[in-house]
């Protein structure tokens, strides 16, 4: 068993309590909209809070949204619409760098979960030179993980790759 996930676990939890405790008193009375940028395991220590009811003990009224996506859940949080984004800290950064004033809380997890899987003909990373690199949307959690992976393989991305965005397809489909 992977030996991050109690170390997950526990920062889950610990990031849904100091959500629940960064709060106002005097702002505790109204609702809040928490939102995740889709589905994921980060997403669980919301649901564990909201299962146990642990913001309504607090004082607090959630409204919970699953948006499809970190990108577009960002843009809502930019616009007002929410009050709190479990997501990526890409998010907050890419936006920040754009001119965006969003506040990083605390962490759950202190590592990119995403893997670089290549089909079987693909042995090293040179291997990669002139194929296509899937994606969710640019800008996206997917997209800084993969630009990261491949730095650290040394691969050039601009001369070596081209990046797919798979947003809105079917899962498991491919352009």
């Amino acid at each position: 068993m992977n030996e991050s996930l109690p170390v997950f676990c526990r920062r889950g939890v610990t990031a849904a309590l100091l959500l629940c405790f960064w709060i106002q008193p005097g702002i505790a009375a109204e609702k809040i909209r928490i939102a995740t940028g889709g589905l994921a395991a980060s997403s669980a220590a919301v649901w564990a809070a909201l299962e146990t009811k642990t913001f309504q003990k607090h004082g607090l009224e959630p409204e919970y949204i699953i948006i499809d996506n970190g990108t577009v859940a960002g843009q809502a949080l930019l616009a007002g619409e929410l009050q709190y984004l479990i997501s990526t800290g890409a998010l907050a950064i890419a936006a920040n760098l754009k001119g965006g004033d969003l506040t990083i809380i605390g962490g759950i997890i202190n590592f990119i979960p995403f893997q670089l899987i290549g089909r079987s003909d693909v042995k090293i990373a040179e291997d990669l030179r002139g194929k296509k690199v899937a994606i969710s949307r640019f800008g996206s959690a997917s997209d800084f993980a993969a630009r990261e992976a491949l730095k650290k393989l040394r691969l050039d991305l601009l001369r070596t790759l081209r990046f797919s965005r798979l947003a809105g397809r079917v899962p498991g489909s491919l352009p």
